[in-house]
């Protein structure tokens, strides 16, 4: 919840859902699956963590094609997919010798990578309580005429 409000600020968002999806791929990843031991975990970065989350959730890690200042981003930093490009913002923003990375990024590409997070901190809980059938994403605009999606699980 802290993470969508973010206190009123894109940046304080970016990094409370990091944290969150940090959290939720321990708990699904070793708690709950065992498919990593708790030393294998830890030596993952964030984005391997939150790209190992999304893909059992049937996740692409893609940049979702809605994000276009995020892609941008991405692509002129080398960001390889939407948990690199997602976790990169937020390390920018934590380090101070990285800031200049967000300064030069487009506001419009810090926003987009907070809903990038948001989307992946709503799906997993989504799969959490066996929600099964169409939800409505924060990453679709709905004058676009779609407004709802199947979960892709």
């Amino acid at each position: 919840v802290e993470a969508s409000t973010g206190g009123g600020t894109v940046e304080t968002g970016i990094i409370l859902a990091q944290a969150a999806l940090e959290l939720l791929s321990a708990a699904i990843l070793v708690e709950e699956r065992g498919t990593v031991t708790q030393s294998q975990f830890q030596r993952f970065n964030a984005a391997e963590k939150i790209r190992r989350l999304i893909e059992v959730l049937n996740v692409p890690p893609a940049i979702p094609v809605e994000l276009k200042a995020l892609t941008a981003e991405a692509a002129r930093l080398s960001r390889a997919d939407g948990p690199h490009a997602f976790t990169a913002m937020r390390n920018a923003l934590i380090h101070a010798q990285r800031i200049d990375e967000v300064l030069a990024a487009e506001p419009l590409a810090r926003y987009e990578a907070k809903m990038l997070g948001l989307w992946y901190v709503e799906l997993v809980i989504l799969w959490l309580v066996g929600f099964h059938g169409r939800y409505r994403s924060r990453l679709v605009d709905a004058s676009s005429g779609i407004t709802e999606q199947t979960v892709p699980w």
